[in-house]
């Protein structure tokens, strides 16, 4: 599986394509329900690539580049665990765009290459489990 996201990651630098690709063979490894991708843009986040249910709301959502998970992720360069996502003020657009979408858990890694580019965040271990597990976020 490693040498295949490998292969799937080093195909090409045209982030149109990679970031998709990217995003499904995430989702797949981690057997996560939703996720999305947000490049940095200026001031904010904006969210460019999404899969599941609240995809229609999120796709193109901008997101201060100073507040909330994403922004803590981006900011220390790591890896983010939010075990109980219901109540997590982050996962606000989740619970309020109107799809039913319920976040109970995520996880936030940070795309940084000599400087923040974004973040990726997968939302809902559906593997057996409520929450990303340690060999879930050691894969990612």
């Amino acid at each position: 599986m490693l040498v295949q996201l490998s292969q799937a990651f080093n195909s090409t630098i045209d982030l149109d394509s990679l970031l998709p690709r990217m995003l499904d063979r995430t989702l797949s490894a981690t057997d996560s329900e939703a996720g999305s991708i947000w490049i940095v843009e200026g001031d904010h986040l904006v969210c460019t690539h999404v899969a599941g249910a609240a995809a229609t709301a999120l796709r193109g959502m901008q997101h201060p580049l100073d507040e909330g998970v994403l922004a803590e992720a981006l900011r220390t360069g790591s890896t983010i665990v939010t075990g109980n996502a219901l109540t997590h003020e982050s996962f606000n657009a989740y619970r309020e765009n109107g799809s039913g979408f319920r976040t109970r858990s995520a996880v936030t890694i940070p795309l940084i290459i000599g400087q923040p580019l974004g973040a990726i965040q997968l939302v809902n271990d559906v593997g057996g489990k409520d929450e990303f597990s340690a060999e879930d976020i050691a894969r990612l």
